[in-house]
């Protein structure tokens, strides 16, 4: 299963510097964190077990960079929301309401 691993290396590199193929909206576009990181799970465990053809790792592949897409843009829009709630001052320092 050579293939696999170099699938496997490629993928982790693109996950690791957040590169995004495409922006359009795809399949996962309704997806909630949970469920894009789980899909995105599955896709990893699938890709490392079998000995996948090309085209269908390829496949898997842009599925994977399609979900980390939706992943990212969703850690994104929480950060900002945190950080607008902390510059609000409606936090007090030990995390309590205000």
């Amino acid at each position: 299963m050579q293939g696999g691993k170099y699938y496997r290396q490629y993928f982790a590199y693109f996950l690791q510097r957040g590169i995004e193929m495409d922006k359009k909206k795809g399949k996962t576009a309704n997806f909630s964190f949970e469920e894009a990181l789980s899909a995105l799970e599955s896709i990893i465990k699938k890709m490392e077990r079998e000995e996948l053809p090309l085209e269908e790792s390829l496949k898997y592949f842009e599925q994977g960079m399609e979900l980390n897409a939706r992943c990212r843009k969703l850690l994104t829009e929480a950060e900002l929301r945190v950080e607008k709630l902390l510059e609000s001052g409606e936090w007090v320092e030990s995390g309590e309401h205000l």
